[in-house]
């Protein structure tokens, strides 16, 4: 049963991502759906996956950040304490986490018993993200419906380490549309695609 649960979250998670999230290739111009580059096994994209990934989902899922243990994976050792962060978010009543150190999302107890989150950092849910980031302070209006965040060079210069990091993923995105601050939805949104990627 576990199984099965776990296929059809991942399942729900890929179809969420595709319908809501791209990623832009600045060489060739064109786009992929996030699914297509939703893991990062050297762990360097993690608070631009996580970030963005939260993007896709529900206004009342969370992106968190705190220090963990990695698994093991294939061609990389485990490691304790290391900063890390990853999305929990419901599906049929249970809690999943995407962690894109990780190919399939798991369920949120079994990656807790394994990754042994603690120092919690940062807990947002997509609707604080939202209603935190999309302003002027980080982002300039082009419609109603589409914001582009400001180069780094005109960010606040006063953020914490993590409102940073959360900036810093945006940063790189480019149009996010059809984006209304009093629902807090956001349907589309396109992003530069992680340097590895290149």
């Amino acid at each position: 049963m576990y199984h099965f649960n776990s296929y059809m979250a991942d399942r729900y998670f890929a179809e969420e991502m595709q319908k809501k999230i791209f990623l832009l290739n600045r060489r060739s111009g064109g786009t992929v759906n996030f699914w297509q580059r939703r893991t990062d096994p050297s762990g360097e994209y993690h608070y631009f996956l996580s970030t963005i990934a939260l993007l896709g989902l529900k206004d009342v899922d969370r992106r968190l950040s705190g220090v963990v243990d990695t698994m093991q994976r294939e061609g990389h050792r485990s490691e304790r304490g290391r900063k890390h962060s990853w999305v929990e978010f419901v599906y049929q009543d249970k809690l999943y986490v995407y962690d894109p150190l990780v190919e399939n999302v798991i369920l949120r107890d079994i990656w807790y018993d394994l990754c042994n989150p603690r120092d919690i950092a940062s807990d947002l849910t997509q609707r604080e993200l939202l209603k935190s980031f999309f302003i002027d302070k980080f982002a300039y209006k082009i419609t109603n419906e589409a914001w582009q965040f400001k180069p780094i060079s005109d960010a606040p210069k006063d953020l914490s380490e993590e409102d940073e990091c959360i900036f810093k993923a945006l940063q790189n995105g480019h149009l996010a549309g059809r984006f209304e601050i009093e629902r807090y939805t956001i349907n589309t949104f396109i992003a530069d695609e992680p340097r590895i990627c290149y």
